[in-house]
């Protein structure tokens, strides 16, 4: 590990919440009540990021009299990147854990986190986050419909923990659950706050394409609270909407865009998404529904890129010829 400041902790936890404090005091009860095994000392630092429901009031009253040390903070701008940003300058841990506040961590949670650096090479953590249904699990959510649907803030790879770059399939995390070395957001930054969506995949493939090395870590277990509101048809649509603006965002532009507005692959995926809805309507039932949804989504996501990066279309003619003017 990384020689630690002086006067810091292990493990900084980071939550950054807004208007939900109900959630968020649960979410701080089963934080506080870890079990350390006396191997290791962490701090809570939870971002208020802006709330108007009396979140601050809580955060002021816990911070008295919880177990560990609990920081709250205050960052107004909107938006989770901006809101962990203000958390870590307020962090001393060695090790940056991030959660959510909608979450319940098992008691072993960051045990299992700190065994996991001490264990492997890593310099990053994904760790599982396993569903809690506040209102019942529908029928057609099958894990095969979660897997294909996404948006619901899960994820589990199984029971055995492996390092990323070893993995056979496509990997990436969710960031209810990730813990990364604070050295490693030294050198190579926290999420882009451009991004109120997709900022955990940039902030994963980012740290990827630098070498960053992230281990999988099955006994790191948070549980997300699911509830009716988001297993609606039309929250799956708005939030791949809502994607599609992000990712319009993320790419950046080539002088051939002017042409083609979105890189060339756009369109090869567009199609294959089409030919997949179409296959889908052919689908046993109750796949065809959550098959087609999911098809659906995507190509709306895909519609949104298009539209905004259309929008954009001036400054991509006027980033790709300040980079023709500019001298060699």
């Amino acid at each position: 590990m990384d020689a630690q400041r002086s006067g810091s902790v292990d493990i900084s936890v980071i939550i950054a919440s807004r208007n939900r404090a109900g959630l968020l005091a649960d979410t701080l009860a089963s934080v506080g009540a870890q079990l350390t095994g006396g191997a290791f000392t962490y701090e809570v630092i939870v971002a208020d990021n802006g709330s108007t429901d009396g979140t601050w009031a809580l955060l002021q009253e816990l911070s008295v009299r919880f177990p560990v040390p609990l920081h709250p903070v205050r960052e107004l701008r909107p938006g989770k990147p901006h809101a962990v940003s203000t958390a870590l300058a307020a962090a001393s841990g060695g090790i940056i854990a991030l959660t959510d506040d909608d979450v319940a961590a098992d008691p072993g949670w960051l045990a299992a986190v700190w065994r996991a650096f001490q264990e492997t090479p890593a310099d990053a953590l994904a760790g599982r986050i396993v569903p809690a249904w506040l209102d019942g699990r529908p029928e057609w959510l099958s894990d095969e419909a979660m897997r294909h649907l996404g948006t619901l803030g899960c994820l589990d790879f199984g029971a055995e923990r492996f390092m990323a770059n070893t993995y056979p399939k496509h990997f990436w995390w969710v960031g209810g659950n990730i813990a990364v070395k604070r050295a490693i957001i030294d050198r190579f930054g926290s999420y882009d706050v451009r991004l109120l969506r997709g900022q955990d995949v940039e902030l994963y493939q980012r740290y990827r394409r630098s070498g960053v090395r992230v281990v999988y870590e099955p006994r790191a277990v948070v549980h997300h609270k699911i509830g009716r509101d988001r297993l609606t048809p039309e929250h799956f649509r708005a939030w791949y909407t809502r994607m599609g603006y992000f990712k319009a965002l993320q790419t950046p532009w080539q002088k051939y865009h002017l042409v083609t507005i979105v890189p060339l692959a756009w369109y090869r995926e567009v199609g294959g998404l089409i030919a997949a809805w179409w296959r889908a309507g052919s689908a046993p039932t109750p796949q065809r529904f959550w098959k087609r949804l999911g098809y659906e989504c995507r190509l709306r996501r895909a519609a949104a890129q298009w539209w905004h990066r259309l929008r954009w279309w001036p400054r991509g003619w006027a980033a790709a010829f300040a980079r023709r003017s500019s001298p060699s």
